[in-house]
C-alpha cells in the first residue's frame, strides 16, 4: 500500500470514527469528510468554529479536540500518522 493510500484510509477511518462518536447528520458527514480530506485532521480541529455544522456537533467536536490536547499536548503539532499499536 502506499503512503497516499494509507493516509486515505487514515482520514478515512477518522471520519467514520467521528461519525460513530458524533452522530452528525448524513450533510454534516459529509462537511467533515470534505475538509479532513481536503485540510486534513490537525486544521479540521483547528477550524471548527467556521464550519457550518449544528451548534451540538461543533460542541461535541471542541469537546474531542480539549481531550486530545489534554492527552497529546499542542493540537498545533499534532501529527495525524501518529497512532498507537
Amino acid at each position: 500500500m502506499t503512503k497516499t493510500n494509507s493516509v486515505k484510509n487514515e482520514k478515512e477511518n477518522f471520519v467514520a470514527l467521528l461519525k460513530w462518536m458524533i452522530n452528525p447528520t448524513e450533510q454534516e458527514e459529509e462537511i467533515i469528510r470534505t475538509q479532513v480530506e481536503s485540510l486534513g485532521v490537525r486544521t479540521f480541529f483547528l477550524n471548527i468554529r467556521r464550519l457550518e455544522l449544528s451548534e451540538a456537533v461543533k460542541s461535541k467536536l471542541i469537546d474531542l479536540r480539549n481531550v486530545i490536547e489534554a492527552l497529546d499536548g499542542d493540537l498545533s503539532i499534532l501529527d495525524a500518522s501518529e497512532g498507537g499499536e
